[in-house]
């Protein structure tokens, strides 16, 4: 775990978990400058990854890990690596090696067209990635002369153009609908 978030956290180099005089439980980063900081002054997106590596490396854990928008607190230069470690970390449920490890899912909900970019590459396709898109969609209503807004929640075909899930009413998302929102991505860093 210390070897992920080093990779994940620019300038920290370990962290230890001890107990204070008033038995309280601490953390303490220690940076590339040998110099130790509380947790208490970590940045948030330091502290959401630290528990997010936590749940992934605890060998008795056996579930699924639901992580909503893992780019608050988590500079975007760093959320396509961040992606790609919990990637690597989650179990391919599809793999005849699946049973020797953790069974574990991870869910993410996101807004962030980085994340989309991360799970939507080709090297994603080995750890049985599922991607569904969500958008706003405006239904009108001939008969009663109207209009309703529902969301509409399409899968993203993997690398060989096959989506996860088949016969959804509201069909799959077109490679030119990912290509346009992931290309946002280097707006964001």
């Amino acid at each position: 775990m210390n070897a992920a978030l080093t990779h994940l956290i620019p300038g920290v180099t370990d962290f230890t978990i001890s107990q204070n005089r008033m038995r309280e439980w601490e953390i303490w980063f220690t940076s590339d400058r040998d110099s130790s900081y509380s947790a208490a002054v970590a940045s948030d997106g330091t502290l959401r990854v630290l528990a997010l590596l936590a749940a992934l490396y605890d060998p008795a854990f056996r579930g699924a890990i639901c992580f909503e928008e893992p780019e608050n607190g988590v500079h975007p230069a760093r959320l396509r690596s961040l992606i790609q470690q919990l990637s690597a970390l989650v179990t391919d449920q599809l793999s005849e090696d699946y049973l020797d490890g953790p069974l574990m899912q991870l869910i993410l909900a996101s807004h962030s067209p980085v994340v989309m970019s991360a799970v939507t590459s080709r090297s994603h396709d080995e750890h049985g990635c599922a991607v569904v898109f969500a958008d706003m969609v405006t239904e009108i209503d001939q008969e009663h002369k109207r209009t309703r807004r529902r969301t509409r929640m399409r899968p993203v075909p993997d690398s060989a153009g096959q989506p996860f899930l088949e016969g959804l009413a509201d069909g799959i998302v077109s490679e030119s609908e990912v290509s346009r929102y992931a290309a946002t991505a280097a707006l964001e860093g």
